[in-house]
């Protein structure tokens, strides 16, 4: 995993962990004609970050467009706002990077005429704001946001997956300036804007150590660590459906094959709670029968897995886990014809993965599954095996993977012999 400290200069700063960036109190006056009307705060502001991301974050906040009593707006000029726009109940939403900006308005009074005045925002107090991206988070970055004296202004931290590598970019507003880069003296030019640092996935730590100061000298320590290796597989729910090609026989009855529609649910989590452990949960059912090749009753088939376990470390490409867990199985068949119900058992699951590019990687795994009879175990030939391949492509946010999936049970109880193959070609997005 990676985690990310905010350390002030001298002590630790007061910090909240995983809390939203602490925002600057916004100041607006309005300005000419000889005068300057009466400053007031904007109740509330927020950093987000714009679909570009390269920039940096921005500062959003609502301001009124009612400099005097009756005065109407009429249009605008945006002089320094990242963004500026009117909605309709006569308020200004404005975007800001930098500590003040301004624009200016033409307004009409209530005799007719018209009058032009300067708006002014400006960040009256708070300290460095750390905005880090969503992205961050995702890729399973933690940070801390801190809080203290200082004049303000934003860290930025952007975060991307690469080949074999998570890259982490800091970004600094205009008002900052490097101090240190890794504990040495600033190299970068004074106009840079973003310092970045690529962390291996074959490397088990790593380190991006910078030190920012504001015009008045105070500084602040920005230390990006990651220890222990990154976890290898995405956390999130996937849903994917498959064609199965189903073949099953059973003592005395007729044998049964059929092209099946099998949709799949699915979630895994890797690193959480504990770092090198991992579970996942899985469900499989029978939804429709698109062909029949043999028998004259569809049955139907619902599986569920649950399993957790064990990430084993490795500096290369490939990684290796093994699971442990449970299976449960279960058909329904039109009439009672033939079939089975409520088979459950232990089993035990190993996977290997590679990654072949920056978005891309493959995945194999294979699980046996003893089969139980109540509570007590059948003999060894009663059981499920079961193997698959799958290849695997990132895009921002979500996964998409292509299957091959291979399964085959086979128990026999009170002289009934029961066996089935599947085969099944699958596709599935993970969020």
């Amino acid at each position: 995993m990676l985690g990310l400290w905010v350390l002030g200069s001298s002590a630790p700063l007061t910090a909240s962990e995983a809390a939203p960036p602490r925002t600057p109190a916004l100041q607006v006056r309005w300005e000419g004609g000889g005068e300057t009307i009466a400053p007031f705060e904007v109740p509330s502001a927020e950093w987000f970050w714009p679909e570009n991301a390269q920039e940096g974050p921005v500062l959003r906040a609502v301001v009124p467009l009612s400099p005097r009593p009756g005065w109407r707006y009429r249009s605008h000029h945006n002089l320094d706002f990242v963004a500026l726009r009117i909605s309709s109940d006569g308020h200004a939403e404005v975007e800001l990077r930098t500590p003040k900006a301004t624009a200016s308005f033409r307004f009409a009074r209530p005799d007719g005429t018209e009058i032009e005045r300067r708006m002014v925002v400006e960040m009256v107090s708070g300290g460095p704001s750390l905005v880090a991206h969503p992205e961050c988070r995702r890729l399973g970055l933690g940070f801390k946001t801190p809080f203290g004296a200082g004049r303000p202004f934003f860290v930025g931290i952007r975060c991307r997956r690469g080949l074999d590598e998570t890259r982490v970019t800091i970004l600094k507003s205009d008002e900052a300036r490097w101090i240190e880069i890794g504990g040495l003296a600033a190299g970068a030019p004074p106009s840079a804007r973003t310092i970045s640092a690529a962390f291996a996935d074959s490397a088990r730590a790593g380190v991006l150590s910078v030190v920012l100061a504001d015009p008045a000298n105070r500084r602040l320590n920005v230390v990006v660590r990651r220890s222990g290796y990154p976890a290898f597989q995405r956390a999130g729910f996937s849903l994917g459906v498959g064609g199965t090609f189903l073949a099953y026989r059973e003592t005395s009855k007729p044998d049964y094959a059929a092209f099946v529609l099998t949709p799949k649910l699915s979630y895994s989590r890797a690193h959480s709670p504990f770092k090198s452990w991992a579970f996942g949960f899985s469900a499989f059912l029978t939804a429709a029968v698109l062909s029949r090749s043999s028998g004259s009753v569809d049955p139907r088939f619902l599986g569920v897995n649950a399993r957790l376990g064990y990430l084993f470390p490795s500096r290369s490409r490939m990684k290796f886990a093994l699971y442990g867990g449970g299976y449960y199985l279960t058909m329904w068949v039109p009439g009672d014809a033939f079939g089975f119900d409520n088979l459950w058992g232990p089993q035990l699951y190993p996977t290997l993965s590679w990654k072949l590019s920056g978005r891309n990687s493959l995945a194999a795994y294979c699980k046996y599954s003893p089969m139980m009879n109540g509570f007590s175990a059948l003999p060894l030939g009663n059981r499920e095996i079961a193997a698959g391949l799958g290849w695997q492509r990132d895009f921002r946010g979500y996964s998409i993977t292509l299957s091959a999936d291979f399964a085959n049970f086979a128990f026999s109880l009170d002289d009934v012999e029961v066996s089935s193959n599947s085969l099944t070609l699958g596709i599935s997005v993970t969020l």
